[in-house]
């Protein structure tokens, strides 16, 4: 089994399980994880995981209809095919966080693959998805005293904001929140609440322009709306208090009335 001592090790192809033996190790996130990395165990194998040179895996991309140039890992949610593009020129091999990264995606929602994107997409939006499996995979190395790459390494993931308004959204919610929508394929609580704070349209469009790596304009549309959302029911709650007042008045004139000699 390899000895990895931070997320920047360098990983080969035969080291897949020693991985796996990482992902489900010690973290927040582990009871969510296990459960569905036994499920994922009976569908891969070490052939499951490779890693290629610049423009096979730019080949991949092209098969899966994707194009990021960058991209240093790819998970066929499909077949749980699991294809990683080599870090450094004919060095065939990647480094640990980058497979941690994808390894959460395979165990993401459905555990058994078969569809062309974790269920979570549709609720996150790709680009907040990223950030979030970012996240747990950056969650998982701290835990198990695993220092994460340098800042100046290239070798932390989207380093567009993304990952920081995932962390941002994860610390004022909690693990369980969002791993019941990335491990579990449920959302219905996470839409709700989301939708409740942000509104219906404002949620979707802060989505799509984190997708789009507009940061900046995400953070500002969310603290506008929720500005907005809470406005309107301070307004529709004054509006039911004076209601409350005006009928609690107009009773006690009608009880004077009724009791005038």
């Amino acid at each position: 089994m390899a000895s990895f001592s931070s997320g920047s090790d360098r990983v080969q192809d035969f080291e897949f399980n020693d991985v796996l033996a990482i992902l489900e190790g010690p973290s927040p996130w582990r009871e969510y994880i296990r459960t569905n990395l036994a499920i994922a165990r009976t569908k891969i194998s070490s052939s499951s995981f490779r890693i290629v040179s610049s423009d096979k895996f730019d080949a991949v991309l092209s098969s899966l209809n994707m194009e990021d140039p960058k991209a240093v890992g790819v998970t066929n949610k499909q077949t749980g095919e699991i294809t990683m593009k080599e870090w450094g020129l004919n060095s065939g091999r990647s480094y640990l966080l980058a497979v941690l990264h994808e390894c959460v995606h395979l165990v993401s929602d459905p555990a058994a693959q078969g569809r062309a994107h974790s269920t979570a997409y549709g609720q996150l939006g790709g680009g907040l998805l990223e950030g979030m499996v970012e996240c747990v995979a950056e969650d998982i190395l701290t835990s198990q005293r695993l220092p994460l790459p340098s800042a100046d390494s290239g070798m932390l993931g989207y380093a567009d904001g993304v990952s920081a308004i995932a962390r941002e959204l994860l610390t004022n919610f909690s693990v369980p929140f969002f791993a019941r929508v990335l491990f579990q394929g449920n959302g219905d609580q996470l839409l709700a609440v989301m939708n409740f704070i942000y509104s219906s349209a404002g949620w979707a469009q802060a989505k799509s322009l984190i997708s789009a790596g507009r940061i900046r304009d995400a953070r500002d549309l969310m603290t506008r709306m929720r500005a907005d959302e809470d406005d309107k029911r301070n307004k529709a709650l004054r509006a039911t208090q004076q209601q409350i007042q005006q009928q609690v008045l107009a009773k006690k004139l009608h009880d004077i009335i009724l009791h005038l000699p």
